[in-house]
């Protein structure tokens, strides 16, 4: 085996992600991999690479995470008998503005998966690796069904190494990592003005035509102005009702409202799903990056969209939320203290284990 086939797979994932690789050429630096437990496996590889870079691009979007590093998983072999290295290290601010690391192991659960099943063999070693270095470890999956982040201790998965997503989303950590859910709770109205004259760039309503200007807030007699992209941050996870088609001196008009249905407490999203609904409307790629025309901001789009969804759920008055995990354990006790002590959401926690 060659030492570096790993290696290899990595660079070639990312070649191919980045460039336009003819087929005889990917062919040949395939045949330079030639490890059978990597080259028969290539397939899956990169789906875990794809979704490791996914993360990586979505937690670096997050405002309380200082730091995503990627661990370098060329182990000895000797050594994977004990330990086994996770995928980053990422650095959190907590709420006394000082950072903190924690480990995480990127997973996925595929298609239309309602569990997550870590590999019997390795997920003790990921639990060695962590206590050795005395730094928590979070497992994050990515359930494809549901467009949707975990993040899980090794404990929640239990001895068989395994979790649903109901389980996995009734002891979710996210919020640790500023990976917040915001529930709305309170009607909202949209009011969007039209052009009549034809204008290719403008985006277009499906039956009004040119969109000049959208308007929004929790009341009609009080609406702000916003963006494109704030648009499509409401059109992803809201349905909104037209109220009324009319005209006034600034042109034609339509209002649509966002109102809770009846025995519903609240809408409930999360950041980073949001954050992945806004990317596919508006076919954002994974990574890319916004410069203004002066230059004074340069960030990749998942922050662009991160700030953009945070600032809608402030206009609309939804609180961020801090769920406790309905299964505590150890590594939850040490996540709390690590990311809240001092806080009413620490004593909290503290008080509902009494």
């Amino acid at each position: 085996m060659s030492s570096n086939d790993l290696e290899k797979a990595n660079v070639l994932h990312q070649l191919m992600a980045t460039f336009d690789v003819p087929p005889e050429m990917l062919e040949s630096l395939k045949a330079q991999i030639t490890q059978p437990r990597i080259s028969e496996n290539l397939d899956r590889i990169f789906d875990g690479l794809s979704v490791e870079n996914y993360y990586h691009n979505v937690a670096a979007a997050l405002p309380w995470v200082k730091n995503v590093h990627a661990l370098d998983q060329m182990q000895d072999p000797k050594h994977k008998k004990k330990y086994q290295v996770p995928d980053y290290n990422v650095l959190v601010e907590n709420n006394q503005h000082k950072d903190f690391p924690i480990l995480i192991d990127v997973k996925s659960a595929k298609d239309q998966k309602e569990t997550c099943k870590l590999q019997r063999s390795g997920f003790p070693n990921l639990r060695n690796y962590a206590q050795t270095h005395k730094i928590p470890l979070l497992i994050a999956v990515y359930w494809e069904k549901y467009q949707y982040w975990t993040h899980n201790t090794l404990e929640h998965f239990g001895e068989k190494g395994k979790i649903s997503f109901a389980d996995a989303f009734a002891n979710d950590l996210s919020h640790i990592l500023s990976d917040y859910t915001f529930i709305f709770d309170q009607p909202f109205y949209r009011k969007t003005y039209f052009s009549d004259s034809p204008n290719d760039d403008l985006i277009h309503h499906q039956d009004y035509g040119p969109i000049t200007s959208t308007y929004m807030g929790l009341e009609l007699s009080s609406l702000e102005g916003i963006s494109v992209i704030d648009n499509a941050v409401i059109d992803t996870v809201f349905d909104l009702k037209e109220i009324e088609v009319s005209e006034d001196d600034k042109g034609r008009y339509q209002i649509d409202k966002f109102e809770l249905p009846p025995n519903c407490f609240g809408k409930v999203v999360k950041t980073t799903h949001w954050i992945s609904r806004v990317q596919q409307k508006t076919h954002m790629p994974l990574g890319f990056r916004y410069v203004s025309d002066d230059g004074s901001v340069n960030m990749t789009g998942e922050e662009l969209i991160r700030i953009h969804v945070v600032e809608m759920a402030i206009r609309l008055k939804a609180p961020a939320q801090y769920p406790q995990p309905k299964d505590k354990n150890p590594t939850t006790d040490e996540l709390f203290r690590l990311a809240y002590e001092g806080s009413t959401e620490y004593q909290q926690y503290v008080n509902s284990k009494e």
